[in-house]
C-alpha cells in the first residue's frame, strides 16, 4: 500500500497519526522536556552512553527545527526541488520525480 493510497482511503487516520507524530516531536524537542526525553531515549538505547544521546538530541533538534520560526514538520518544497535538480544534473536520477506531488498528497480540489 502506498502512502498516497493510505491517505486516500483513510485520511482521518493519516491526519491523526501525523498530528500525534508532530506533537511527539514538539514535546521531545522542547528544552523543558530534555531531561525526561534523554531518560526515555536512554531507556530504549542502553548501549549508547547518555552523553552521546544528549549530543544526538541536540543535533536532531537543529535538523527537525532549524529555527524558531519554522514549525516542526514544515516541508520546504523549494529546497526539495533544488535537490531534485542537483540529482538530475549529476546523473544520480534519470528523470524528475515530481517531488511536489510526493510531498503534498492530492486534496481532491482542482
Amino acid at each position: 500500500v502506498t502512502t498516497q493510497a493510505l491517505f486516500e482511503k483513510h485520511p482521518r487516520i493519516v491526519h491523526t497519526f501525523v498530528s500525534a507524530l508532530l506533537e511527539g516531536w514538539r514535546q521531545a524537542l522542547d528544552p523543558e522536556n530534555q531531561k525526561k526525553t534523554l531518560e526515555l531515549l536512554h531507556q530504549h538505547d542502553r548501549e549508547t552512553p547518555a552523553d552521546l544521546i544528549a549530543k544526538q538530541l541536540a543535533a536532531t533538534r537543529t535538523f527537525v527545527r532549524p529555527s524558531p520560526d519554522i514549525p516542526i514538520g514544515y516541508i520546504d518544497t523549494v529546497a526539495w526541488k533544488q535537490t531534485e535538480q542537483i540529482m538530475l544534473s549529476q546523473g544520480l536520477i534519470t528523470k524528475p520525480v515530481h517531488i511536489e506531488r510526493a510531498l503534498k498528497p492530492p486534496t481532491g480540489k482542482s
